[in-house]
């Protein structure tokens, strides 16, 4: 278990900001857990399999893939991710307020993103979207999606 925030009972408190970075790959894989936001910074990302909680979460992979397959997520408010690859939702469930998301191409094969809050919802990725047997849905009025080819 990744933790900040934890009460002495193993509750999530309301407070306390994880940060992890790595110059090469970044695999955190259990549990993740913050009252506050977390941070997760390195070439790639992978938190397959994880159960991950903040506040705020920042995901940002400077040269390759961010991995999120068959990972839970909650996130109170903003989910960020960002890489020049692509983000792998496939078979995972992510649940935010908001979502900001730079990907090259996104992969939600059996994969649930969901949208709490009324922001708008936009997705503008350069490659392809793989939304087999996949859930994108938001409370937003407004949801945009462009993407060189859908499935």
């Amino acid at each position: 278990m990744l933790g900040a925030g934890i009460k002495s009972d193993r509750t999530l408190g309301t407070s306390g900001k994880l940060s992890v970075s790595s110059t090469k790959r970044l695999t955190a894989q259990g549990q993740n857990l913050s009252g506050g936001d977390q941070i997760f910074t390195a070439r790639s990302i992978d938190l397959s399999g994880s159960n991950t909680k903040a506040s705020n979460i920042d995901l940002t992979a400077h040269l390759g893939d961010i991995k999120l397959t068959g990972t839970t997520i909650n996130v109170d408010k903003i989910f960020k991710a960002n890489t020049p690859q692509t983000l792998y939702t496939d078979q995972a469930k992510v649940t935010a307020a908001g979502f900001n998301v730079t990907a090259h191409n996104l992969s939600n094969v059996h994969g649930q993103i969901s949208q709490l809050g009324d922001g708008d919802l936009t997705f503008k990725l350069p490659g392809w979207l793989d939304n087999t047997h996949g859930t994108i849905a938001t409370r937003s009025r407004n949801f945009n999606i462009s993407a060189k080819s859908l499935n």
